[in-house]
């Protein structure tokens, strides 16, 4: 395919967090000649902002990669966009009305938490900063001793069959090691089979509030663990549980070692306590049905790191 072709494929505007998703934490009774909007608060311009869920928490192309022919493909998106189809069927006909799951519709869930925990731009930049941070280490190292690089290029050699790359060593002060989209895009689909598989075993709570309502932000999974060593969103580690707010009403909680009734009412303490985990959760904006809502004065001591 010429390469022209490749270059004239429209770009597309891909949600990081789904529109059916922020849709239900917009305002209860917007103005009658405004578009039902949600509150957004972006650190980086430091004020709130009232917006559309489809103006939001998203990028051009950020799903899309070179299939084997040298066309954009947007099938992981397509992908996204049928998980998010069945989870707010899932959402609307069982969660909303407190009926326990199906198998099918728990294993739904369970992708679909998983999906959101990775496709995140706060992950990709996880995840690029860690490949890239050891790939210039690994260059630095090799600067320092390239005597040390003979077994790795005689291992490489046998196990290959090539010549392990030539390196410059003069040239090494300057080059700054990025990984490519495609790259990162695969490291974001990767975990979800494994993601998916813990969290459809681990005990779900539904929790219930409508006194004060619950935020999102552009990382809404939120990982608590018990163990300051535990570094990844939940899935394997135990004493772990998972935050995840499904609507302004509803939360779920997913955890290992806390078994608690299907589906529960919570008081005005527990809101707060999630509403503060999604606040230093988050990376760039939280996103809130109010602007005064509890939980808000933690925002100071995010705002101090």
């Amino acid at each position: 395919m010429p390469r022209n072709k490749m270059a004239s494929t429209p770009s597309k505007k891909c949600h990081i967090i789904p529109q059916f998703y922020l849709k239900e934490f917009i305002e209860e009774t917007p103005p009658d000649d405004h578009e039902p909007y949600l509150w957004v608060l972006d650190f980086n311009k430091g004020n709130w902002r009232k917006k559309a869920p489809r103006n939001i928490a998203y990028e051009l192309d950020i799903y899309a990669f070179m299939n084997n022919i040298g066309i954009k493909s947007f099938e992981i998106e397509e992908a996204f966009s049928k998980l998010e189809g069945e989870m707010a069927t899932v959402f609307r006909n069982k969660v909303k009305n407190r009926q326990c799951l199906y198998d099918y519709e728990r294993a739904v869930v369970s992708e679909f938490v998983a999906v959101m925990m990775t496709r995140t731009i706060k992950f990709k930049n996880t995840i690029n900063n860690f490949v890239s941070n050891i790939a210039n280490k690994f260059l630095q190292m090799y600067q320092a001793r390239p005597q040390d690089f003979d077994y790795l290029r005689d291992k490489y050699k046998k196990e290959t069959g090539k010549d392990f790359p030539i390196i410059d060593t003069n040239t090494l002060s300057n080059i700054e090691i990025e990984t490519t989209h495609d790259f990162l895009l695969g490291m974001m689909i990767a975990p979800v089979t494994e993601i998916k598989k813990d969290i459809s075993i681990m005990n779900w709570t539904f929790l219930y509030s409508y006194n004060n309502l619950f935020i999102t932000s552009d990382s809404p999974v939120v990982f608590y663990s018990s163990s300051p060593l535990s570094k990844f969103d939940g899935a394997g580690i135990y004493n772990s549980e998972i935050y995840f707010p499904l609507s302004k009403n509803i939360c779920m909680v997913i955890s290992w070692n806390f078994k608690l009734r299907s589906f529960l009412d919570v008081p005005n303490t527990i809101v707060e306590r999630i509403n503060k985990s999604i606040i230093h959760s988050s990376y760039k904006f939280i996103v809130a049905p109010i602007k005064d809502f509890i939980g808000i004065n933690h925002l100071k001591s995010k705002s101090s790191t």
